[in-house]
C-alpha cells in the first residue's frame, strides 16, 4: 500500500499549544500532534553529521554513489520505480528477464 512502512512511530500529542507564545507559528489546531519515527534519533545525528561535514559527504557521494549510477546507465535505466535495496533488486531482476 502507497505510503506504508515497515518501521514503527511514536505519536505525542500535547495540549500546551493552548498557552504557547509560538503556536499561531506552528499550528492552527488547538493542540499539536507529533509522530516520531522509531529511527528518528539516528535521523537527526546523521543529519547532524552531514551538516558538520559537508565536504566528507559531498566526497563520499562522488565515490560510493557514482557506481550505481553507471550500471543503472548501462543497463539503460534512468530511474527505478522503487526504494530499498531488495526491491530495486527485485524490479531489476524482473525487467532483465522480460529482455
Amino acid at each position: 500500500e502507497a505510503g506504508e512502512t515497515s518501521y514503527r512511530f511514536k505519536t505525542y500529542r500535547t495540549e500546551a499549544c493552548k498557552t504557547c507564545p509560538l503556536k499561531s507559528q506552528c499550528t492552527k489546531l488547538p493542540k499539536r500532534i507529533i509522530q516520531r519515527s522509531e529511527y528518528q534519533d539516528a535521523v537527526d545525528i546523521n543529519d547532524n553529521n552531514i551538516k558538520e561535514n559537508p565536504q566528507y559527504y559531498k566526497r563520499r557521494q562522488a565515490i560510493c554513489e557514482h557506481p550505481f549510477g553507471t550500471i543503472k546507465r548501462h543497463w539503460g535505466y534512468t530511474h527505478t520505480l522503487l526504494k530499498g535495496l531488495k526491491k530495486v533488486n527485485g524490479e531489476l531482476s524482473e525487467a532483465n528477464h522480460e529482455h
